[in-house]
């Protein structure tokens, strides 16, 4: 009989979701769990950890045992006193491969491999919204020249050109020219172009946005 149930060779179950559900239910957002004892020692040893998913527990006889999944790469094996006075300090963390931790129960693998999956997606959720926050916090920089031609180098729509025309005076924003040539007359039979209407507020976000670095006539 093969003992080896280990979280590379799980396969999923059709309990799986279940687990998720019960899973979501437990997690904890280290900014918002204030008060519990495993909380004040993740935060006391590893301030930089959002979220925390407790995977399995072991009552001893004067100490409680739990491993704690941090991330999806890392487990601390927290030794907690069964004593109502402990302080972070005096606990025993040890910090376990979440791959090699040595989970090979067919009741503990799955609960582990589902929680392993979940923390893989809260913190690439976490890291995306940071990245919105910073961008949008970002400064826009200075306006551009308006009507005048300039060559988009980097960004999107490389190698296009774009003109900016004023027009706050009747709508209150700016057009924004886009074209595959220089000639923006319209004459042209073969030129492909574009047209978008941003307010005078967001233009520079929206240069920002698209990453542009523009070579000006």
């Amino acid at each position: 009989m093969n003992d080896l149930f280990t979280l590379d060779n799980y396969k999923g179950s059709r309990y799986d979701e279940n687990i998720e559900s019960d899973l979501l239910r437990e997690i904890k957002r280290l900014p918002d769990a204030p008060g519990d004892v495993i909380g004040q020692v993740i935060r006391s040893h590893f301030p930089e950890t959002k979220f925390t998913l407790l995977l399995h527990w072991l009552p001893e006889q004067g100490e409680d045992i739990y491993r704690v999944l941090m991330d999806d790469l890392r487990i601390a094996v927290l030794e907690i006193p069964r004593r109502a006075d402990v302080i972070p300090a005096e606990v025993v963390v040890e910090i376990m491969d979440a791959r090699s931790c040595g989970i090979r129960s067919r009741h503990t693998v799955p609960r582990f491999s589902v929680a392993v999956k979940l923390m893989e997606g809260l913190l690439r959720e976490s890291r995306e919204a940071e990245q919105r926050r910073n961008k949008e916090s970002a400064p826009a920089g200075p306006l551009p020249p308006i009507n005048t031609v300039g060559l988009i180098k980097q960004g999107n729509s490389a190698g296009w050109y774009v003109r900016i025309q004023d027009e706050r005076q009747s709508t209150g924003g700016y057009f924004v020219f886009l074209n595959d040539s220089r000639d923006f007359s319209g004459q042209s039979a073969n030129a492909v172009g574009y047209d978008d209407w941003v307010l005078e507020s967001e233009l520079g976000a929206y240069m920002k946005e698209r990453e542009w670095v523009i070579e000006w006539d």
